[in-house]
């Protein structure tokens, strides 16, 4: 078997049986991406990541604003980037990223879509980060059909506060 067929195979398996451990409070959506970004990442060598609430707040609520736009942006309809969106809720970080998706049913049909494309497959394989936290919305289109909405926040938080002072209602303690 070559490199490469193993690495889908274990891809697939961890995937589509879903056999890590699930991560404590995670909704089910969360997990099964968890699962997937993880078993591809073991592919390469890199590090598992942990799931991270104010990341997946952050990434949902990017997904709702993208649906409700019915597009694909890194910039939110109120102007904020990444950045913004992580200190809005309260993320000082070190390193982050972001993938987003549409059209995708499921969160591997997402992970699938991402390795196909290089710039998200990097950041898929980033050594950086270690959290991550998944957004997901639907856009209902005419005559019923959804649309659905991914996104993929991936982050290191920093070691100090990097939260700026207009974040006054953040806890700066870690």
């Amino acid at each position: 078997m070559t490199r490469l067929m193993r690495r889908s195979f274990t891809f697939a398996f961890f995937v589509w049986v879903g056999v890590l451990a699930p991560a404590q409070g995670a909704t089910l959506t969360e997990q099964r991406m968890l699962e997937a970004v993880n078993a591809f990442r073991a592919d390469y060598d890199r590090g598992p990541l942990a799931l991270s609430e104010a990341l997946s707040e952050a990434a949902t609520e990017h997904a709702e604003d993208l649906a409700r736009r019915g597009l694909l942006d890194h910039v939110g309809a109120d102007g904020a980037d990444l950045g913004a969106r992580l200190i809005r809720v309260c993320y000082g970080y070190r390193v982050a990223a972001e993938n987003l998706a549409s059209g995708a049913d499921t969160a591997a049909g997402a992970v699938v879509l991402w390795i196909g494309s290089p710039p998200h497959r990097a950041n898929l394989l980033l050594e950086d980060v270690d959290e991550m936290g998944v957004g997901r919305a639907d856009e209902v289109l005419s005559g019923g059909a959804v649309r659905t909405y991914w996104v993929l926040d991936l982050a290191r938080k920093a070691e100090w506060s990097a939260l700026p002072p207009e974040a006054e209602e953040c806890d700066r303690s870690g």
